[in-house]
């Protein structure tokens, strides 16, 4: 597994965090977006997520080279689930089957704790078989399967 740190994003990082997701949103499996994003549409979102509850980090080498993201988002907005977070991994292409979202998970694991978090939950389309393995693989019982007919 490669060396990874995990920062708080920060403002200029948005194009990097929209850059990654859009892999996702291309691959049709991995995104709720079925065509690729901008960063004006993403920036009321993305600001969501600095300084809050709800934090996004990126995932970097020894060079500082982004390698993903990982982010935990507020649910719903009944106060019976401000115990609980989703959460959302995006991998570089490049990096993608290097463990990555294995060490995001655990980071999130704790980070969610710290924050007062007791549950995660990972929305996961049907067909986005990597991702269900994953988590199947993490023992977690965060999975919902969102079935899809994209």
């Amino acid at each position: 597994m490669v060396k990874t740190s995990f920062k708080l994003a920060q403002k200029k990082d948005l194009a990097e965090v929209i850059r990654i997701y859009n892999q996702g949103v291309l691959t049709l499996k991995a995104a709720p977006d079925v065509e690729v994003v901008t960063v004006d549409e993403k920036e009321e979102w993305f600001e969501g997520h600095l300084n809050s509850q709800h934090p996004l980090w990126l995932m970097t080498d020894l060079q500082n080279q982004v390698m993903g993201w990982v982010s935990l988002s507020k649910m719903y907005d009944r106060m019976v689930y401000d115990i609980s977070v989703e959460i959302s991994i995006y991998i570089d292409e490049k990096f993608q089957g290097q463990g990555l979202a294995t060490k995001a998970i655990t980071f999130s694991e704790n980070q969610a704790q710290q924050l007062g978090y007791r549950n995660i939950v990972a929305l996961i389309f049907s067909h986005n078989h990597p991702s269900k393995k994953l988590f199947k693989k993490m023992a977690t019982n965060t999975t919902v399967n969102i079935q899809t007919s994209r």
